[in-house]
């Protein structure tokens, strides 16, 4: 009997066809992954069995249909990647969880507003979103987390200003992608607090004002990509010192 069983890695296979509903009697799992394989179907709302679970994996296959509301009620999750797949319809929404550092959900067609049940998650380092279907604004609520490192909202339809809400004093960004949405507005200058910040890009959308000098001087900047948006004025200065590697600010209004 499997019924006592925590981990089941089942990874970089040749697996196809639905997982077996029998799965989700194994509710003592702490780590389930499927990664990188040929499976397909739709995802049992009895997930919700598996209240133990920490890390969940279902990236790089060929899943389907909603994302099951069960999975926003594991309080223990730690780990959640559903990338690359052919997961549709809303983000589901998460209950409060002090446990969950990184939520990886990229590379669907999950289509709707982000949640802002998003900010229930206070220990989310790591947030991709990017390439699905997503619209509306992206909300303020994302600046409720304190400790968010890396956020990838880039290739959605996402739509309205860069909230200033996301670069408070305290935040540890250290990646903000949001290229080919169709944001509008000012970059906030707020960003300029953001000293773990190493890269900032959102291309192709259209951006408009004054670029803030703040982002290029930041200490451990690495990359700056801004192409093709309507932003203006001066090229600011530099910070020689910072480990410069990449900068697109062609298609603007920029000058010398």
């Amino acid at each position: 009997m499997l019924v006592s069983l925590e981990c089941l890695n089942l990874g970089v296979n040749r697996l196809d066809g639905c997982l077996p509903e029998e799965i989700w009697n194994l509710t003592c799992l702490r780590t389930f992954s499927v990664a990188c394989n040929n499976l397909r179907g739709h995802v049992s709302s009895n997930v919700g069995k598996l209240i133990y679970l920490r890390t969940f994996v279902l990236s790089g296959n060929r899943f389907s249909g909603p994302l099951p509301q069960a999975i926003g009620s594991l309080r223990h999750l730690e780990v959640l990647d559903c990338s690359s797949n052919c997961f549709s319809g809303p983000i589901s929404t998460f209950e409060p969880n002090f446990r969950l550092r990184s939520l990886n959900l990229s590379n669907n067609a999950l289509s709707g507003d982000i949640p802002n049940s998003l900010s229930n998650l206070p220990l989310l380092q790591s947030l991709y979103l990017n390439a699905n279907c997503l619209s509306g604004e992206i909300p303020t609520s994302l600046g409720l987390l304190d400790l968010l490192k890396v956020l990838h909202l880039q290739d959605n339809c996402l739509k309205g200003p860069i909230p200033s809400a996301l670069f408070l004093t305290r935040s540890f960004l250290e990646s903000v992608i949001l290229d080919r949405n169709q944001l509008s507005g000012s970059i906030p200058w707020e960003v300029r607090h953001c000293r773990y910040l190493c890269e900032f890009s959102a291309c192709d959308n259209t951006l408009s004002g004054l670029i803030p000098a703040g982002l290029f001087f930041l200490p451990y900047i690495e990359r700056v990509m801004l192409r093709g948006n309507h932003l203006c004025g001066i090229i600011p200065g530099l910070n020689m010192a910072a480990p410069w590697r990449e900068m697109h600010l062609s298609e603007n209004h920029v000058a010398d």
